[in-house]
């Protein structure tokens, strides 16, 4: 982390809390920009999902990425590079520092893991996972088999590709009036 802090690198959540936008708002600067200047802001992440304002509202541009590329186009600043050849930034000598210069080798990943990760662990939070503690069993469980979205929630919301979907698909219909690359629209 100390590496990561000279860098102005924090931890402000673990889990899906940055991946739903809940490590806190842009600045104002930063969003009137966008506004203003209807820029399309792009973030990188590391979750498993990818669609408009998943990181934040004004944030219309989702990629996903190892964390590992996620800092590394964090140092960057941009995404329009190619970081095979360009350089991420300069060092506090000026010397263009590159991708390859901080991307870790095999051996060094795989020395990471087996220093850090171990079989307890995983029999430690996962061996009783189902009975969880004594918060998780003082959760209230409404008696409903649809989930009671809560408007108010700034934590989870119903997504809006949900909203007036009938449970029974519509029918089938031909297509009309679109336009196909090399065809005349009909």
């Amino acid at each position: 982390m100390p590496y990561l802090e000279a860098l102005r690198f924090h931890v402000v959540g673990y889990g899906c809390t940055t991946c739903i936008g809940n490590s806190g708002p842009l600045s104002d600067a930063i969003g009137d920009a966008i506004k203003e200047n209807e820029l399309v802001a792009v973030a990188v992440l590391s979750g498993n999902r990818n669609f408009e304002g998943r990181v934040n509202a004004l944030v219309r541009a989702n990629y996903l990425a190892s964390p590992p590329l996620v800092v590394a186009y964090a140092i960057a600043g941009r995404m329009d590079l190619d970081l095979t050849t360009e350089p991420l930034g300069a060092d506090a000598s000026g010397a263009e520092v590159y991708l390859r210069d901080i991307w870790p080798s095999p051996h060094e990943v795989e020395s990471a893991v087996r220093e850090s990760v171990n079989r307890g662990m995983f029999r430690t939070e996962y061996g009783d996972v189902f009975s969880g503690d004594e918060h998780w069993r003082k959760l209230p469980v409404p008696e409903s088999s649809l989930y009671a979205w809560d408007a108010e929630s700034t934590y989870i919301k119903n997504p809006p590709y949900f909203v007036d979907m009938a449970l029974k698909p519509q029918p089938l219909t031909d297509l009309h009036g679109i336009a196909r690359p090399g065809r005349p629209r009909r």
